[in-house]
């Protein structure tokens, strides 16, 4: 009865064209691009704002910068190794490709799975990685889920600057119910690793 009530009076509410990346729904959706043109895709993680209201979803965004030693190409280049993946995430989060391969898919609408152990040790699920954008000039990101984690929305945002070093930004948008407090906690603190390791990277000759 109560959702019923909600709905009657969400649709006397204006709708708004925004999207609300949320619970992984493959299926046909109606979104805006960057440039504001309507169009018809596969949008896994989407999910409309009324819905977010109607399932309590609570989105906690983590975004952290840096200035990296390395030119924009030459970080894009690195991103597309799993192992610089691996190297960055360790020790708070290790991943191993669940087909055993040693490289993986970046390929747009590409989906990747991961067995996902937290400071390689403690197993955390599946981590699936679906890849809805990805270029140097375009952008990265994903998004990303497992069973304790169903929404893990992840952009990766490269900025040239001049003396061949690049501004790297990660932006995160977390659902993951009651944890969700708990897991942007441990994100915060993971990225802000993973950019550490990434210089430290950049920074070898």
């Amino acid at each position: 009865m109560f959702q019923v009530l909600m709905r009657d009076v969400l649709d006397r509410i204006p709708k708004r064209n925004n999207f609300v990346h949320g619970d992984f729904h493959p299926g046909n959706i109606m979104v805006k691009d960057e440039a504001g043109r309507r169009g018809q895709q596969t949008a896994p993680g989407c999910v409309t704002e009324t819905d977010q209201s109607l399932r309590g979803i609570i989105l906690k965004t983590v975004k952290k910068t840096s200035i990296f030693p390395a030119s924009k190409k030459k970080v894009f280049s690195r991103l597309l190794r799993l192992k610089t993946l691996q190297y960055v995430a360790y020790p708070y989060a290790t991943f191993t490709p669940m087909d055993g391969a040693d490289s993986m898919s970046w390929e747009v609408g590409s989906t990747s799975r991961f067995k996902f152990r937290l400071f390689g040790i403690i197993p955390f699920g599946t981590h699936t990685i679906h890849v809805i954008r990805f270029g140097l000039d375009e952008g990265i990101y994903t998004h990303e889920e497992n069973e304790h984690v169903p929404t893990w929305n992840h952009e990766i945002i490269l900025e040239e600057l001049p003396g061949s070093r690049c501004r790297y930004t990660d932006k995160v948008d977390i659902d993951a119910g009651w944890k969700t407090i708990f897991i942007w906690i441990w994100a915060n603190c993971f990225y802000a690793h993973r950019q550490r390791k990434w210089i430290k990277l950049l920074c070898r000759k």
